[in-house]
């Protein structure tokens, strides 16, 4: 990871963030308006299609982009093994979800859940052309060109989701704005990576792609199951009402790590698997972003958490009220999670298939017994107890990551005192703020800019008083922004 300093390195992270913070702002609008198009029940119905087609997407994957980050070197053989792997399987889990739509939505009394599964299916037969195509891109580094590619799509599955809401389409609105998606990547990859999606499949290194594959797969596919319970159980025991409640809280939880954390993950993972082929120590590296990370990310979930009313009211109104609890029950699942951020993609970096998938299996039956208990009081007690499963999960990972190279999470934490008191330093502000504009009696707008305004100031405040990696970050991009505008 010490490449991180070079500026191939750092080009691609700036890459990679403005990819994310362009698909969270698009995300974020298209979530607003949707939230006055659809009902909670509308939405909870497409919520829990999404999750059943979602778990057979992590099948569809297979690991090849894992995969392809992860070796040393990418053959021409192995890039077509890779390709041949992806069609074969996608197009298989495409057959095998159209069949059990009808079961499924049998079972839960609604035949709209069938009805979303199968536009969701014409995902995978385009999906797997250029997936490949992507994987490499990444290992490459080439995120303007994933930029490129990834926002453009985005801009079109958005205005496609938003125009079939005002037509009239419902909860199938947000089906056919992916398909819209996967059918703009493919046409984009077609055009900027023509030799890569037109390549003809293989059969040399088939047998260690499966390996890797079936490994990575079984491990993602238990840890999906176990994170997109929370759609099953709820939506069985409490009704889509309540799970279309759980899924608006759950998307602004996860828009963090979807459009910020994964920026880094994303860029961190090859260049994990460079240091680990180099044999170089990458603690230090390791520390120091996690550092950094952190302090972004209890900025963004204490506001979350203390700004929570009207977050939800600003965005998607009264309807959804009910998930201000849920929201912020999240926001301090995201606090306790920021140390534990990279144990993932460090064990992928380093081939640990095996080890994720025991930690998944544990985490899914954990998570799934706090469910089904929390679940027969309410839904903001599921949501409670599910939190005891997700720091269960971190602990393995970060007792796998130890054991696999030595890296102690743990002492890390406990060397987190500064980035703590920034945290609690910018919660304070920020809830000063949000008092201060409760008692003017300011708009709900101003509110929110008032109490994330004095938050973020205080964040960076306290950052340069105690020279916190944030700081010195902050610093180094002041300076190169300087150089290269010739300012002093």
């Amino acid at each position: 990871m010490t490449q991180t300093a070079t500026p191939s390195a750092r080009r691609a992270v700036l890459f990679a963030f403005a990819q994310r913070y362009f698909s969270f702002a698009l995300q974020l609008g298209t979530s607003i308006v949707m939230a006055r198009l659809l009902t909670p029940q509308e939405t909870g119905i497409f919520s829990l299609a999404a999750t059943a087609v979602a778990i057979g997407g992590i099948v569809r994957e297979f690991g090849i982009g894992d995969y392809i980050v992860s070796q040393k070197e990418m053959t021409p053989e192995k890039v077509r093994a890779a390709f041949t792997v992806t069609i074969g399987v996608a197009w298989s889990i495409a057959l095998v979800i159209a069949l059990a739509a009808y079961p499924l939505a049998a079972a839960y009394h609604e035949p709209g859940v069938a009805h979303v599964m199968h536009i969701l299916c014409l995902n995978f037969m385009l999906l797997p052309l250029g997936a490949t195509a992507l994987a490499m891109l990444v290992k490459e580094l080439k995120f303007d060109t994933v930029f490129v590619i990834q926002a453009a799509s985005a801009l079109i599955g958005a205005a496609v989701t938003v125009v079939c809401a005002l037509k009239g389409f419902s909860y199938t609105s947000p089906a056919w704005g992916s398909v819209a998606s996967i059918v703009t990547t493919f046409a984009l990859l077609l055009v900027m990576q023509p030799h890569a999606v037109m390549m003809r499949p293989g059969l040399g290194n088939l047998r260690h792609v499966l390996k890797f594959g079936g490994q990575n797969t079984m491990s993602r596919l238990v840890e999906g199951i176990s994170t997109r319970a929370d759609d099953f159980i709820i939506s069985g025991m409490l009704g889509f009402h309540s799970s279309g409640i759980l899924s608006k809280s759950n998307s602004l939880n996860a828009g963090f790590y979807t459009f910020f954390a994964s920026a880094v993950v994303s860029v961190a993972s090859p260049l994990m698997a460079r240091a680990r082929h180099a044999e170089r120590d990458i603690f230090e590296d390791y520390r120091r972003v996690t550092l950094l990370m952190a302090a972004v990310q209890w900025l963004f979930f204490g506001l979350m958490g203390i700004c929570a009313h009207e977050i939800i009211l600003l965005l998607f109104g009264p309807a959804w009220l009910e998930a201000v609890p849920i929201l912020q029950i999240g926001a301090i699942q995201g606090l306790i999670y920021s140390p534990f951020m990279l144990c993932t993609p460090l064990l992928t970096a380093y081939g640990a298939m095996g080890a994720q998938l025991r930690v998944n299996l544990v985490f899914g039956v954990t998570l799934a017994t706090c469910l089904v208990v929390g679940a027969m009081h309410s839904l903001v007690a599921a949501a409670a107890l599910s939190v005891l499963a997700h720091v269960v999960r971190l602990l393995l990972l970060a007792a796998a990551a130890h054991r696999l190279c030595g890296i102690s999470t743990m002492a890390i934490v406990r060397g987190m005192g500064p980035t703590a008191v920034i945290g609690l330093g910018a919660a304070a502000a920020a809830w000063a703020g949000r008092s201060l504009a409760l008692w003017l009696q300011l708009p709900l707008v101003l509110n929110l800019a008032l109490a994330m305004g004095c938050g973020a100031l205080a964040c960076l405040a306290l950052a340069v008083v105690f020279k916190h990696p944030l700081a010195l970050e902050l610093n180094k991009l002041r300076r190169r922004r300087a150089t290269a505008t010739g300012t002093p």
